[in-house]
């Protein structure tokens, strides 16, 4: 065995063994999960019956690649800044 390879996995297989493996994990490992955080700012309108409001979500995101809102709320506007 190349010196070099000596830090990684090995294993001892004679000639005639069969080796077998299981596939664990395919695609994105799970443990990765959108991680995001929100900041919210609320506004009472002048019938101090309803408000407006401002979501800034910030993080990553790994899986849902959609953000929906649930009704009865509208969305106004969005804007999506990528960072690499």
């Amino acid at each position: 065995m190349p010196s070099s390879w000596e830090k990684l996995p090995s294993y001892l297989v004679s000639e005639n063994a069969k080796l077998v493996y299981e596939i664990q994990h395919r695609g994105s490992p799970t443990h990765l999960e959108n991680q995001l955080t929100l900041k919210r700012q609320l506004w009472l309108a002048f019938d101090e019956q309803t408000f407006t409001f401002s979501d800034a979500i910030t993080g990553n995101m790994r899986s849902d690649w959609r953000m929906d809102m649930a009704e009865p709320y509208l969305v106004g506007s969005e804007k999506i800044h990528f960072k690499s």
